[in-house]
């Protein structure tokens, strides 16, 4: 498969190229979306989604359709509690580096084990809350900051809480979860689900993006593939495409200028980038910081990626190009980023800058 048709393929089963039309469906294709800056993971939604409402959003929030936690490479992502499950299962085997406990174990899993005796009690904690509780035990930890985040990453990773979705990341609710069952087949799932959604792709890919090690995923992987048949390729996809399906997908993506959010699953999800972006542009699209860059694609190349800022009323969209974008193509462009502002109830305002 060419380097053009790939992308089209993966941006094509990822919900990107064509959006997604049930609301609920970005979430589960993609198993979650990155949530470490919670309104990137919103605007993610929202261009996964073929007619996204700012009401439907609310209420997965609200009916706890959609929750917080530590998901794939122990980052913050939105997921469905089933997914959430399939997640904490499929990776029982790890553990927690030992770094994230900076010497102090044995003081993390005893917190651990007392925030476990409150939610047998009471199901639901704000941030002021829990720590004034863990106070009046534990009056000499410095409790607050790094110290529980360790702790409620430890807790998350049994599958005892998450977060609340419309609680921000420093005014945070934990709610109790019930723990997943020990599920044998729910690595076999997840490798199925990732597959349906960034394939094709291979088994490095897979460790890449869910953060289990290779060795646990090894047999599992050759296991799967090769009950679908025997496998010599190193990408593997659970569809075969033809040729005009291929020709399709890839004339689609020639006459379509696409836009994504920070932290797309297009740019997280696989271990090599180079069949999105050339190497020297890896280094433009990932800060000094690690923040992923909102990519613009047009005509099937990454052309630049935008920022958006919030100021009174108005949205500012800067578009940072090092392809030469002609008018047509910056009018698409701002037609993809009104409905972002839409949603947010602002006014959008442009700025067009072309990198040297």
């Amino acid at each position: 498969m060419e380097n053009k048709q790939l992308l089209a393929v993966r941006l094509f089963n990822q919900g990107l190229l064509r959006p997604l039309e049930q609301p609920t469906a970005a979430f589960a294709r993609i198993v979650g979306i990155q949530s470490q800056q919670p309104q990137a993971a919103w605007l993610n939604w929202a261009l996964h989604t073929a007619a996204p409402e700012a009401a439907f959003f609310k209420q997965f929030v609200e009916q706890r359709q959609l929750v917080r936690a530590w998901g794939q490479r122990w980052t913050l992502h939105l997921l469905s509690p089933a997914d959430l499950q399939l997640v904490i299962s499929a990776r029982q085997a790890e553990k927690l580096p030992a770094a994230y406990f900076r010497d102090q174990k044995d003081q993390v899993l005893a917190v651990v084990a007392a925030i476990k005796q409150l939610l047998e009690h009471q199901s639901v904690f704000s941030r002021a809350s829990l720590l004034a509780e863990l106070q009046n035990e534990f009056p000499n930890l410095p409790l607050d900051g790094r110290f529980i985040y360790a702790v409620l990453q430890f807790l998350s990773a049994q599958g005892a809480l998450y977060f609340d979705a419309s609680s921000t990341t420093q005014n945070w609710r934990i709610i109790a979860a019930t723990p997943p069952q020990n599920d044998t087949n729910a690595l076999a799932v997840l490798i199925q689900r990732y597959l349906a959604g960034f394939g094709p792709a291979s088994m490095t890919d897979f460790v890449r993006w869910a953060g289990i090690k290779l060795s646990t995923v090894r047999p599992v992987w050759q296991q799967f593939v090769a009950q679908r048949r025997p496998f010599q390729a190193e990408l593997f996809s659970l569809q075969d495409y033809s040729r005009s399906q291929l020709q399709e997908l890839t004339d689609e993506l020639a006459a379509k200028v696409l836009i994504a959010a920070p932290y797309d699953a297009s740019m997280t999800g696989y271990a090599n980038k180079d069949w999105l972006m050339p190497p020297r542009l890896q280094k433009i699209m990932w800060t000094k910081n690690g923040i992923l860059r909102a990519p613009i694609i047009v005509n099937g190349e990454l052309s630049g990626y935008w920022i958006q800022q919030v100021k009174g009323a108005r949205l500012h969209f800067t578009i940072v190009h090092w392809q030469t974008l002609t008018a047509n193509v910056q009018q698409k462009i701002q037609a993809k980023l009104v409905p972002l502002a839409q949603l947010q109830s602002l006014s959008p305002t442009f700025k067009f800058q072309q990198l040297t």
